[in-house]
C-alpha cells in the first residue's frame, strides 16, 4: 500500500527544511532540476507530490504558473498555509490525476515515486497531463552516502518499508515502455566527498563531469515528452439498407 503522509510528517519535513544546511541540499537539486528541465517564465508547471510546497517557491519565481498536486490532505494543508493563493493546489489520488491531457508545459515528480506501490501508473499519469517536458527526482539507490541518514532526518516518523528506492535505468525503462523512445538524460547531485555547504561543496555541484557520477545522493531525469491525447472507440450508426431497394440494384 503506498504511503500517506500525515500532519505529523508535514511539520518535521518543515522543521527540517528551516535549518540553512538543509535548506542547501533542497536548493541544489532545485538547480539540478531547472538546469536540465530549463522552465521558462509563463509556463504552467504541475508539482506532482508537492508535499509542503516548498520546492514550488522557485518556480513562481521565475514567473511560471504553479499548480500542486498531493494524495496527503495534511500535506496540502501544510502547502496552503506555505504558499497561500499563489498557487493552485488539489488533493487526490496520483493514479487518476484529475486533469485534462496535455493540460500543464512541464510535471515535476519529486521524491514521489519512492512512496508509492504503482509507479508505472503514476508516470503514466503524469506524462498523460504534461506536453512537454517531465522531471523526475529520486533518492539514488546507488549513492554512496548513507541516504537514510538524510531521510530519516526529513522524515523521521516514516517507516523504512514504506520506501522504495529505483535505479535510473528502471524508470527509464518504464517511460520507454510508456512512451517509447522520447529523449531521456539523467544527472546527479550530492555527490561524495563534498562535506555539506562550503566553496569546495560548490565546486564540485557546479562541476558538469560530476554530474554524471552514478554515486550521487539525488538522481534526476528529465524527459522530453511527445503530445499524446485519451483516445475513446467513436460509435457510430449504419442504418440497414432496404433489402428490396439492395436487390434491384
Amino acid at each position: 500500500m503506498s504511503y500517506l503522509f500525515n500532519k505529523q510528517d508535514a511539520n518535521a519535513f518543515d522543521d527540517w527544511y528551516q535549518n540553512p544546511e538543509n535548506r542547501w541540499i533542497i536548493e541544489r537539486e532545485n538547480q539540478l532540476m531547472f538546469d536540465m528541465i530549463q522552465p521558462a517564465r509563463g509556463e504552467h508547471v504541475l508539482g506532482i507530490g508537492c508535499g509542503t510546497g516548498q520546492r514550488l517557491f522557485k518556480f513562481l519565481e521565475r514567473g511560471l504558473t504553479v499548480t500542486g498536486f498531493d494524495s496527503s490532505e495534511d500535506m496540502i494543508k501544510a502547502a496552503e498555509k506555505n504558499l497561500g493563493s499563489r498557487v493552485d493546489l488539489h488533493q487526490g489520488n496520483s493514479e487518476e490525476l484529475p486533469f485534462d491531457d496535455n493540460s500543464f508545459n512541464i510535471s515535476v515528480l519529486i521524491n514521489t515515486l519512492e512512496f508509492s506501490d504503482y509507479f508505472e501508473t503514476v508516470l503514466e499519469e503524469a506524462a498523460r497531463v504534461t506536453k512537454d517536458r517531465m522531471f523526475i527526482g529520486l533518492w539514488n539507490k546507488f549513492a554512496i552516502k548513507d541516504v537514510w541518514l538524510q531521510i530519516k532526518a526529513m522524515f523521521p516518523y516514516v517507516p523504512e518499508n514504506a520506501i522504495q528506492f529505483h535505479t535510473s535505468g528502471e524508470v527509464k525503462s518504464v517511460v520507454k515502455k510508456l512512451l517509447g523512445k522520447v529523449p531521456m538524460e539523467w544527472k546527479t547531485t550530492g555527490q561524495p566527498g563534498e562535506g555539506g555547504n562550503s566553496m569546495f561543496a560548490s565546486m564540485i555541484e557546479q562541476s558538469t563531469f560530476l554530474k554524471r557520477c552514478p554515486f550521487g545522493t539525488f538522481l534526476g531525469i528529465s524527459v522530453i515528452l511527445v503530445p499524446s491525447f485519451r483516445l475513446r472507440p467513436l460509435n457510430l450508426k449504419v442504418e440497414k439498407k432496404n433489402e428490396a431497394f439492395a436487390g434491384a440494384l
